[in-house]
């Protein structure tokens, strides 16, 4: 890795300085009203941290889902500090923090360019999208997975320097493990590392075993997160009757994404349906997988000249597709966490257009390319600082105050759940939420 020059250092900190003052609102906010309490509630069996309890954790799912690793994190906080809000938002803060070191690590190593890397990691640092991951106590899953995920990615691109090439594969494969045990759509990493090596022109069939590992911990976990997720439909015909249309709506996913990476304003923690399951779905929707092909096509071309833009959107793709809604994980059709990782494809992309464009350029337009980044940045720090004081003050969506919004910001079971936090009723912060929670499902 090269040495960094003292500009280059200084332009670190500042990174990181302003990252940590647009997250300052999250540190002094509550619980979400929105599922915490339910998130939360998968530790109530862990007021002691055992073998036995831990083995509970990891032995069944929680609300559907499987991530126990999630759930042991809360149940380590929740013993040490209770239920203090502070203390689950600043850890929620320092694994954004590391998984924006590890973006820097691994494309400082990918891209051999200070610019191209620091733009990267810029973006991911502050963009709008990702405030939700970090402001959102609930979406732990994240935060974790994308640490352990991202940490497998470093050690396996430090197996191109030819040394320990075992020993890194081993330790790659275990943070695998544990993003998977953190979040379902750990899935995806065996094809970004075969996308990786692509673009490093490292690819082959020789090198198929090498992969190997990680495709048997991906295929185990796909079918435990469908399991979990779908078992008590097993004997309908929900899942298979909607497939083709939610295939269809997949298409319109990945389009809304690209344009919130564009313009990411009017965002929500909770996006209303974009459309009545019940009706035919509208022409936006029936046109959607034409424009989405025709920016494949483009991206496909591209191969002519470089690998970087396909290199990009692949990534961006890939990681998304266990979230575009082909198999619903959720209520809503799209949300913000879903791209936490994604988008990092997309950055790329940029950075790669970006620095090719002001090194083409003459001194005039350096100018004026320098000027439209500062503007772009302190915009994006803008956005993203007035949406954490939206989460501060609890107002993260829907748009309009969408009709049923407040019946399903609720566990459905949340009376059950007040009754199981008696045991940290300690903590006032909590006794000021769960009289909250009481009186709205009241």
């Amino acid at each position: 890795m090269e040495n960094f020059k003292k500009h280059q250092i200084i332009l670190i900190f500042l990174l990181f300085a302003v990252s940590f003052f647009t997250y300052l609102p999250v540190l002094t906010s509550n619980f979400a009203t929105l599922d915490d309490l339910a998130i939360l509630s998968g530790t109530n069996k862990t007021s002691e941290l055992t073998i036995t309890n831990v083995f509970k954790i990891f032995k069944g799912d929680h609300l559907g889902l499987y991530h126990p690793l999630v759930t042991l994190s809360f149940a380590v906080e929740r013993y040490f500090f209770g239920l203090v809000p502070a203390f689950y938002h600043v850890n929620n803060m320092l694994l954004h923090m590391l998984s924006t070191i590890l973006v820097f690590l691994i494309f400082i190593r990918l891209t051999k360019s200070f610019a191209v890397t620091y733009i990267i990691t810029a973006l991911f640092a502050i963009h709008p999208m990702h405030v939700e991951v970090v402001a959102w106590i609930s979406a732990r899953k994240d935060t974790l997975y994308s640490v352990f995920y991202l940490m497998s990615v470093l050690m396996y691109i430090k197996t191109y320097d030819k040394k320990n090439i075992k020993a890194l594969i081993t330790i790659s494969s275990f943070c695998f493990l544990l993003a998977c045990f953190s979040k379902a759509m750990a899935i995806t990493l065996p094809f970004v590392l075969i996308l990786i090596d692509y673009l490093q022109n490292r690819f082959s069939i020789k090198k198929f075993k090498i992969y190997i590992p990680y495709i048997i911990i991906s295929l185990i976990f796909i079918a435990v997160g469908i399991w979990s997720h779908y078992r008590n439909d097993i004997e309908t015909t929900f899942v298979f009757l909607t497939l083709i249309k939610n295939i269809l709506n997949a298409h319109f996913h990945i389009l809304f994404y690209i344009y919130k990476f564009i313009l990411p304003v009017n965002l929500y923690c909770m996006y209303p349906l974009f459309y009545s399951p019940h009706i035919i779905p509208p022409w936006y929707i029936l046109s959607s997988p034409v424009l989405l092909y025709l920016i494949l096509y483009f991206v496909f071309l591209s191969l002519k000249k470089t690998r970087k833009i396909f290199f990009g959107f692949m990534f961006f793709l890939i990681v998304l597709l266990p979230s575009s809604g082909i198999l619903p994980m959720g209520i809503a059709p799209v949300a913000d966490r879903y791209v936490y990782l994604a988008y990092i494809g997309l950055f790329y992309i940029f950075a790669e257009t970006a620095v090719s464009a002001y090194n083409r350029s003459n001194k005039n337009f350096k100018i004026l390319l320098i000027f439209l980044a500062v503007i772009t940045t302190t915009v994006l720090i803008y956005l993203s600082f007035a949406r954490s004081v939206d989460w501060q003050k609890d107002k993260f969506g829907p748009p309009g105050g969408q009709p049923g919004y407040e019946k399903i910001s609720y566990s459905s079971n949340m009376s059950e759940v007040i009754k199981s936090m008696e045991f940290d009723k300690r903590n006032d912060s909590m006794q000021t939420l769960i009289i909250k929670q009481q009186k709205k499902h009241n």
